[in-house]
């Protein structure tokens, strides 16, 4: 379970990754550089907006908290953040591949058309530092 959990989660980083980096290729069209800001702006907002409400909400219960014991207010605090860590993680994740599959179609294509051997080039000249590509190119794997 743990592992289905965390593959999830190294997905959303590949796609947050992918979808963050590929607009830095030369090679792309300006309609789809515009495509992929757009699915970079709705990964960051879905992420701020499914957590607002778990955060707020979290604001009231540890409010109503106080009243508790000292080692009872120890262990929800724990227990909250290791609640909270979880569904972060998980929101994050999904909030990434929800702006990835708006994109997919033309990142497969670029990944299945790429010029691996210029992508090389550039690297070799990022490395020799005589480059005038951005550091940031997404290469695909």
């Amino acid at each position: 379970m743990l592992t289905k959990l965390e593959q999830y989660r190294y997905k959303g980083e590949l796609h947050r990754q992918a979808l963050t980096e590929l607009p830095n290729v030369g090679s792309l069209s300006i309609e789809e550089k515009n495509k992929l800001n757009s699915a970079v702006k709705l990964g960051k907002w879905l992420t701020i907006g499914v957590q607002c409400p778990v955060v707020l909400g979290a604001v009231v219960v540890f409010e109503k908290l106080k009243s508790l014991p000292t080692d009872k207010k120890i262990v929800s605090y724990v227990a909250g953040v290791g609640f909270y860590g979880m569904f972060y993680m998980l929101s994050k994740a999904w909030a990434w591949h929800t702006a990835f599959h708006r994109v997919e179609g033309m990142v497969k294509e670029y990944v299945l058309t790429a010029d691996i051997e210029e992508i090389q080039k550039i690297h070799q000249e990022q490395q020799l530092g005589i480059s005038s590509k951005p550091k940031q190119i997404y290469t695909p794997k």
